[in-house]
């Protein structure tokens, strides 16, 4: 008997409308899949799994999930994706909030960035976006001139930085100790 069929299954659903208003249900087996890692690497499953959700963090996060139309990696999905990215953004930032986007891949976080300070210029969002009034502007603008990531640069001055596995670890260390400080108010 496989493994994976002993296993308790705990679902997550996520119920959305397609445009002919039928719902479509999107199961995640999270759970599933954090017990295997732990029954493959020897972990108990009464005693030594914990599953950690918001109320443990300093911080709580909320989480948003967004549909968009669209063939998974096609120009229309990427710009809807985008667009409904760049809107939920916006309404957070507008009510006092920082953001974090996580995407899926190094190139992507760059690309999104790219796309959200586009979307900011052309919908004339600058001033909820505008980094330049923070105390400490200057001191980090003269910190991240330091840094040989150009995207960085480029971005941060319209209020994003980027944080991937890809960059430098001086560089990931300035970007959190900027959106710590809240110089920055969208991290990707």
């Amino acid at each position: 008997m496989h493994a994976a069929s002993q296993v308790p299954r705990c679902r997550i659903m996520l119920m959305l409308l397609n445009s002919f208003g039928m719902c479509i249900d999107i199961v995640l087996h999270l759970v599933t899949l954090l017990i295997l890692a732990a029954m493959y690497s020897s972990v108990s499953t009464e005693k030594g799994l914990f599953f950690f959700d918001s109320s443990f963090r300093p911080v709580p996060l909320e989480q948003h999930f967004i549909g968009v139309k669209g063939k998974p990696g096609s120009p229309a999905s990427r710009k809807n994706l985008d667009r409904a990215t760049f809107v939920k953004v916006l309404d957070l930032v507008r009510q006092g909030h920082q953001v974090m986007v996580f995407v899926h891949a190094r190139k992507e976080t760059v690309k999104t960035a790219q796309s959200l300070r586009e979307s900011v210029l052309e919908e004339d969002a600058w001033d909820d976006f505008d980094p330049s009034s923070h105390p400490q502007f200057e001191q980090f603008r003269r910190e991240i001139g330091t840094s040989r990531n150009k995207e960085m640069k480029q971005l941060f001055d319209s209020g994003f930085g980027i944080h991937h596995a890809g960059m430098l670890r001086s560089d990931r260390n300035m970007m959190e100790r900027m959106f710590e400080a809240r110089a920055i108010n969208v991290r990707l």
